[in-house]
């Protein structure tokens, strides 16, 4: 019986991960130019650093990392592999920008969509060490 629950409970957490998701494609899909516009204007001085020079370019599946890297450097938040002293810091003071509130939501959206997928992930773990 406690094994129904707890599998019950995983397809629960891994729809609700497929579903913020598929949520999250329909926040970028609405918002796809204005997030070509960020990175084309970022590359015109600056270049991404090594992991989101991938990230940029693979679309909505890149785009929670892209997303994450513009809001750090909104708030000018370290960077693995980008020096504190680089011009990127200064990106959105220097075209007078800030993060828009889709890139939040779409962040925030794929963290608890993680959450999900990892309570799944240990449910099933569960179920499989109680059977």
């Amino acid at each position: 019986m406690i094994d129904l629950i707890i599998s019950r409970t995983g397809l629960f957490f891994g729809l609700m991960g497929s579903f913020l998701i598929f949520v999250s494609f329909f926040i970028y899909a609405f918002n796809k130019r204005k997030y070509e516009c960020y990175i084309s204007l970022f590359l015109k001085n600056h270049r991404f650093p090594a992991p989101y020079s991938l990230s940029h370019l693979m679309g909505f599946f890149g785009a929670y990392q892209t997303c994450r890297f513009f809001i750090k450097i909104s708030k000018k938040e370290r960077i693995y592999l980008l020096d504190y002293s680089d011009s990127a810091y200064s990106f959105f003071s220097e075209n007078r920008m800030t993060v828009d509130g889709w890139m939040v939501q779409i962040s925030r959206l794929w963290m608890l969509a993680g959450i999900c997928y990892l309570i799944m992930g240990i449910s099933a773990i569960a179920v499989y060490l109680i059977r």
